[in-house]
Formats: structure tokens, C-alpha cells, sequence
């Protein structure tokens, strides 16, 4: 079931009276926060439900709405009705099943890496009322209703367990997991981390047989993770296959739940391989399996028969470069099962293509000279796909429509950041839309005919609030780079900007592939902090080097095999670029990013050690050696296929001609970037004797969040502004 998501974000508009922001206003009090709003649309998609506090009780309760008046229809489940043992159950999140007639609750959900959590999890049955405690035995991973709603599967101790709701029998459907070995139904860590996805088994659309995914980590090298929370420091282990080192094997079974047959895919007798998805196509005996080969170059998308393993290959997609699973290797298949649609970056750019079940492709159902941002699905009914592009420029994200015909509508006419969320049967969307300096603000549009049906929520009251602040305009422009390519760019300047003047400037890097910064969308938290820092006299100014997204295929691909090359060409151009400028002190320019772009700022220091003044490298990868095998060969290959690669670019190898203020910034329980990247690299700057400072956050993450963390690092990095820039 499809649902009409709105996120919680924090917003800016432009005022014109002095107010003071402080770090505690921010990432303390909260009070930039703006309202958060979820519904979910119901089968009959004249209706939805949304999560609301009773005013009584004070337990969530699931209310039902009309979409077109907003009047509310009945209370769908009361929130003091989920009570185990005489004691009420605060959940954290629901699922309704297909038919409507249960709801899975999930309760004290703890999070285990970036996708994965554990929970309890309960079953409420909307007429009889009972309600099934599925975690009697501990909390359960990935619990999932099947489409008939009379089976859940989950996965607890690395084993798939599945629980048939009207016998209550849980029963055990894999013997053999344990931990650091082998998973079944889950992903290993570099599987979630780069390949997006946290459950590996998907049930049958019939509900009659499950595939799920088996890996067997045993091979792959183990890291430690030292905490420093008891009188003897604990320290825990996982798998984590650094680039050119062991990865998991990957098995792919599907079970008969009638007869309890299982059935091996039969994916070839090469194991260093990537599964990254399965699915089911509308034909309940047919799975589809993606196999990407470890260079990330080829990929065979295949089908399973259920009954004897046996695949064939639907068709294969080749890429001069990668192929990325999230970005430009999305597959629906339609209700009839006779055609699917693909997105491919074929053309140059990433369009939809229509092919036939036999893999056969038909046509493009989008011809653009711009990528498609996001494919949220199709109309059956209507044969229409619907999708997110940009229109005029690469900082502005629309929605559209385009049916099999090749005719295309805009369906959304606000210039800024449109996001679509459907409803079930496509009739309606929320457009989340919001720009740069103003608040978000949620419409119900109706689909086919592009039209605004109601106000859901304009965030007036935090955009009345903070009018007597004094916030200049973020701008969008663009800077040529040495090659003349035009970089795109936003700046924000003090609200007293005078042109006469000189200006520091504190510049923020991302820089990864696929992942620009400069989008033309309510800011976050982290932009209230650059408001901040405006205020106190500084210019803010962020720019999308080469290897970010919606600029084309050879845009984004052209750091092939030398990552971070060009991103720090691009970089200290654009720093060079903007000391040129009269009202820019040349001599006051610092940089500082987190993660790809902490990696950035170290690199930049050191191979534009002329240029910026002073850098804060935030969680960075020092020595691409040092990271995941997924992610860092998708653009490298490996070490040993290219070793220059990997040394030429990493700053650990540059250590020591960093000149300017230096601080370098760790969590020292990061299962993503490890501790390890920081400190080798530290040890390299003692070596060199290139003075710098250091924060240690101990037993954060790769967020470095929790406990104060955030308010204490932002306060850190505003004071190495002030100081040293």
C-alpha cells in the first residue's frame, strides 16, 4: 500500500527585523521546528488515516478522514485498546494490512545501523479485537504482515521465523543463523549501508511462499568497536569487508508454505557477486533476482521459477562505468504482467523505459536531456507513470505525469522543491513544497488534473514566529570551474551585507556521487546554523563539484576511477573563484563537510593548502583503503585493480602539506567510518608535526548525536570559526 508521507523539517523565510539566533534556539529549544504531518490513504482512496493524541487518554489513536473535505469519518483504533497484561502499549509506529482488517504495531523500536531496527511488535484485529503479542520470545527484526493478513514473517537471532496468526504457531522456517556467520532474511552491514534496503525476504502475492535472502558473512574479515561505558570497556565485533577484501556469499530460497519445500535460485557458480534485490513479479510462481557483478558494471536482472530454482534472464544492463541500485535501477512491474518499467541512464541521461515480459524493450516513456530525480509509480488504470524532474533548473524539483502515449503534464507549478507523496490509487497527492526561504507547505493536489484541492498545513504560525528575525536570502548562482563547466552554487551574506566590505567565507562540502547539497528546499537545522554564523559576519556558500547529481551522465560519472580528484579540483576552484570577488576576503576562506564531505575538506586543505585559510573535516574517510568494498569500489575498483586510485586521492597520503587551522572530528564507535580513519591520519599529521586540533565523541556514531553531542559539536565548530577564521 502506497501512503502520503510529509517529514518534519525546520524552515527559514526572509524577515526584516534584527533577532538573534543562538545554537540553544536551534538544536536545543527546537524553536525552528515546524509541524510534522502523516497520513496514510485507505484502499477506497476517498479516505485516510492519520495518527492524532487523544485528548482523554492521551494514547495515539487512528483516526479516518475524508481526502476531499477533511471531515473526519470514525476512529479506526483506539490507542487504550492495545494493552498487554492490563498495560497499555505506546507504539512507535503501524501497518495496516491489505484488506484493512489488522493492524501490526511495532513498540520500543532500538536502532541497529542505519536501516535496521529491532522492536516489539503486536497484531490488533480491527472486529474481534484481539490483539497478538508476536515477541514473547524478544524483540524481532523486519516483521511483516503477508497479503492475506493471517501470517507475519520476522527475523530474530539471524534466523526467519514465521508466525500464522489464527493457530499462533511461530514456526521456525531456518536453523543455522548466528551471529558474524550467517543472517537469513537481513542483510549483512555493507549490504544495508550502501545497497539501501534492511529486509531480505519478500512474501508471494498470493501469500503462499516467501523468498528470502541467506548470507554467509563467515569469510569476511571482523572489525572491532571499542565502547567506553563500563569500569572495563566492552568492545563488540561485526563484519565489515573493507575495498578488495572478502564479501559475504549470497543465497536466494523461496519457500512453499503449503508443503515447506524450499527451493534454491539458481544464480550461477560465480560467489563473488552482488545480490542487491529481490521481488516478486504479479505472478506469484515468478521472482525476480537483480545479480550485479563485483565491478558493478553488468547487471542481470533474472527470473526464478518457484518450483525448480531455475532462472532466465530477462535482460542485462552494461554500464561503461556503475551501475548505482538506488539511483538508476528501479523496476515496477504492471498488475497484468505483461510489461515492466526500468530507468536506465542509456540516453545520457536517467529516463524510464517500457519493456515487455520478455524483457524486450519497447520504447522510452520519458525522452528528457534532464535525469528523472524519483519514479513514484503507475497508474494502471490510466496507463500513466508518475515521476519527479527538474524544469528549468538543477536546484528545482517538479512532479509529472507521462502516459504510455509520450504525452506529459507538469504537476506542479511552484517554483522551488515539489515532492509527491500518492495515494493507494493515485487520485491525489500531497505536494510537499517549499524553497529555499520559506516554510514547507503541504496541498492535496488531484492527480489528473493538476488542481489544488485543500491546504493540509502551511506552517503559518512558525513563519508568523519568526518574522522578527532578520535572515538574508539564500541565492542560487552558479561559478565556471577550470574548465569552464558551470558549477552550481548557493550563497547566504550577512543581512547587513555592504558590498564595500570584505567578507570571510566558511564554505560546505558533501561533494559524494549522486549527492549535490545546493537544492532549492527548506533548509534544515544544520542551514539555521549557517544563519548563525551570518550574522556574526560571515558569508556561507556551498557548490556541487562534478560527481553530484542532475547535471547528466558525464557530469555525474567523470570521477570514475579517481574519486575525489575533480570534487577537489572543483572545490578550490570555486574557493579561488569566489576570493576574486571584491566584497570576499581572499585571505579569510575556510571549508568544512561531514563524512564524503569531512573526506573533502581534509583533501582540500592539503592539495589547496593556498587557498583556505582553515577546515573542519567532520567523520572523514582519510584512506579510501580504509573503507567499505561496496561503496568504494563501485567508483575505484579495487586496490588491486587500482591502486593509484585510491593512494592519489586519499588525504592520509597528504598529510603534511596542511597549512591552514585544521580540526579533525570522530566518533569513535562510527560503524561506517571508522575511528580508524582519524586516528591513522592524526598519527600522520604528528609525523609531519602539522599542528591541529581534535574532538573525540566517545560511543557515537557516524551522526555523532545523543547525550548533548550535537549542541556541544556545533558549539565547537562555531568557536574554531570564530577563532580562526
Amino acid at each position: 500500500m502506497k501512503k502520503l508521507f510529509v517529514y518534519l523539517c525546520f524552515v527559514t523565510v526572509t524577515v526584516h527585523a534584527q533577532q538573534n539566533i543562538t545554537l540553544e534556539d536551534i538544536f536545543v529549544k527546537g524553536s525552528f521546528r515546524s509541524k510534522s504531518y502523516h497520513i496514510q490513504t485507505l484502499n477506497d482512496d476517498k479516505q485516510f488515516v492519520k495518527e492524532e493524541v487523544d485528548s482523554v487518554t492521551k494514547h495515539n489513536n487512528l483516526n479516518c478522514y475524508d481526502i476531499l473535505s477533511g471531515a473526519k469519518t470514525k476512529t479506526m483504533f483506539n490507542g487504550s485498546d492495545l494493552k498487554i497484561n492490563g498495560k497499555v502499549i505506546d507504539y512507535d509506529n503501524f501497518t495496516l494490512s491489505v484488506d484493512e482488517k489488522k493492524i501490526l504495531f511495532s513498540a520500543e523500536t532500538e536502532a541497529i545501523y542505519r536501516h535496521s531496527t529491532q522492536a516489539l511488535h503486536y497484531v490488533f484485529d480491527l472486529e474481534t479485537k484481539k490483539i497478538t503479542d508476536l515477541s514473547t520470545a524478544g524483540k524481532v527484526m523486519l516483521c511483516t504482515l503477508s497479503p492475506d493478513g493471517n501470517k507475519v514473517a520476522y527475523v530474530r537471532d539471524n534466523n526467519l521465523y514465521i508466525r500464522n496468526l489464527t493457530a499462533l504457531h511461530e514456526e521456525m522456517i531456518t536453523h543455522d543463523g548466528l551471529k558474524n556467520h550467517i543472517i537469513n532474511g537481513a542483510p549483512d552491514w555493507v549490504y544495508e549501508e550502501e545497497f539501501s534496503f534492511n529486509k531480505g525476504f519478500e512474501w508471494s502475492p498470493d501469500g503462499k511462499k516467501i523468498a528470502f535472502m541467506r548470507f554467509d558473512e563467515s569469510a569476511v574479515k571482523e572489525f572491532t568497536i571499542t565502547y567506553y561505558d563500563s569500569l572495563y570497556p566492552r568492545q563488540e565485533k561485526y563484519k565489515y569487508p573493507k575495498a578488495g577484501e572478502t564479501n559475504s556469499t549470497v543465497q536466494v530460497i523461496i519457500i512453499d508454505l503449503e508443503n515447506g519445500k524450499q527451493t534454491q535460485a539458481d544464480l550461477g557458480t560465480e560467489k563473488d557477486q552482488y545480490v542487491p534485490r529481490i521481488g516478486w513479479t504479479a505472478n506469484a510462481d515468478i521472482l525476480y533476482v537483480y545479480k550485479l557483478n563485483r565491478l558493478q558494471n553488468k547487471l542481470d536482472v533474472l527470473t526464478v521459477n518457484n518450483q525448480t530454482g531455475k532462472t532466465q534472464l530477462l535482460f542485462t544492463e552494461t554500464d561503461k562505468t556503475y551501475i548505482d541500485i538506488d539511483n538508476s535501477a528501479q523496476i515496477y512491474f504492471t498488475a497484468d504482467g505483461k510489461n515492466f518499467i526500468w530507468s536506465s541512464y542509456e540516453s545520457g541521461y536517467n529516463n524510464l523505459w517500457w519493456y515487455d515480459i520478455s524483457g524486450k524493450k519497447i520504447k522510452p516513456l520519458t525522452q528528457l536531456k534532464k535525469d528523472v530525480l524519483q519514479f513514484y509509480g503507475y497508474n494502471e488504470k490510466l496507463k500513466t507513470a508518475y515521476y519527479q524532474s527538474y524544469e528549468n533548473t538543477p536546484v528545482d524539483k517538479q512532479i509529472y505525469s507521462v502516459t504510455l502515449n509520450g504525452k506529459t503534464q507538469l504537476l506542479s507549478y511552484n517554483k522551488g522543491s515539489n515532492t509527491a507523496f500518492f495515494s493507494n490509487g493515485f487520485s491525489y497527492f500531497v505536494n510537499a513544497h517549499s524553497d529555499a526561504n520559506h516554510a514547507a507547505k503541504y496541498e492535496l493536489y488531484k492527480t489528473n488534473t493538476g488542481k489544488v484541492v485543500r491546504l493540509l498545513e502551511d506552517n503559518a504560525a512558525l513563519n508568523n514566529k519568526i518574522q522578527s528575525g532578520h535572515l538574508s536570502e539564500k541565492t542560487f548562482f552558479t561559478i565556471p570551474n577550470r574548465n569552464g563547466t558551470a558549477l552550481q552554487a548557493w550563497m547566504i551574506k550577512p543581512a547587513d551585507f555592504d558590498a564595500s566590505k570584505k567578507y570571510p567565507v566558511l564554505m560546505y562540502v558533501y561533494g559524494g556521487p549522486g549527492a549535490p547539497t545546493v537544492n532549492n528546499t527548506a533548509p534544515s537545522g544544520r542551514d539555521f546554523w549557517y544563519y548563525l554564523l551570518a550574522q556574526k559576519g560571515y558569508i556561507i556558500v556551498s557548490v556541487d563539484n562534478r560527481g553530484t547529481t542532475k547535471q547528466g551522465y558525464e557530469f555525474l560519472r567523470s570521477t570514475y576511477m579517481q574519486l575525489g580528484k575533480h570534487e577537489c579540483e572543483d572545490q578550490i576552484d570555486a574557493a579561488k573563484w569566489l576570493g576574486s570577488q571584491a566584497y570576499v576576503d581572499a585571505k579569510r576562506i575556510g571549508i568544512w563537510g561531514w563524512s564524503f564531505g569531512g573526506y573533502l575538506t581534509a583533501l582540500c586543505m592539503a592539495k589547496g593548502n593556498d587557498v583556505f585559510k582553515a577546515g573542519m573535516s567532520v567523520a572523514p574517510v582519510t584512506n579510501w583503503r580504509f573503507y567499505d568494498s561496496i561503496y568504494t569500489e563501485r567508483y575505484l575498483r579495487t586496490p588491486q585493480q587500482n591502486a593509484s586510485g585510491y593512494d592519489d586521492n586519499s588525504p592520509i597520503n597528504f598529510a603534511e602539506k596542511i597549512k591552514g587551522r585544521f580540526l579533525l572530528v570522530h566518533g569513535t564507535a562510527d560503524d561506517n567510518v571508522h575511528y580508524q580513519n582519524t586516528m591513522m591520519f592524526a598519527n600522520k599529521l604528528i609525523k609531519h608535526n602539522v599542528s591541529f586540533e581534535s574532538m573525540n565523541y566517545p560511543n557515537r556514531n557516524h551522526g555523532i548525536n545523543g547525550g548533548g553531542a550535537t549542541m556541544h559539536i556545533y558549539n565547537l565548530m562555531t568557536n574554531f570559526v570564530l577563532n580562526n577564521l
